[in-house]
């Protein structure tokens, strides 16, 4: 949460071996606005994510055809199987991918 405060202590791990503390200081966390980009863009940096913007894609298309179903028909649409299979593996990647947090190493 936005302005809690925390006491951290810092160490330095080198070849597998933990360095010494540091002394204990307070830090307290900043408010951060959401911002549009973030659809799209990787938690803080400013390096698109395939990932998230395939989500997003899929997501808009996906969309677009049920809003577009209900103008047509005046009524709740049934989505397809296959949009729903699509979005399916789509988020399953973005969750796999954060789950796994870049322990995959390419070969």
């Amino acid at each position: 949460m936005p302005g809690t405060a925390y006491e951290v202590q810092l160490a330095a791990v080198k070849d597998g071996l933990l360095g010494a503390w540091s002394g204990g200081f307070v830090t307290v966390t900043e408010k951060r606005e959401p911002q549009w980009s973030d659809l799209v863009v990787w938690d803080g940096t400013n390096e698109m994510d395939v990932t998230r913007v395939q989500m997003l894609f899929f997501t808009l298309i996906a969309a677009f055809f049920v809003i577009l179903d209900i103008v047509n028909d005046r009524g709740i649409p049934k989505v397809p199987d296959g949009i729903v299979q699509l979005l399916g593996l789509s988020n399953g990647i973005y969750v796999g991918g954060r789950y796994l947090g870049g322990r995959i190493t390419p070969s």
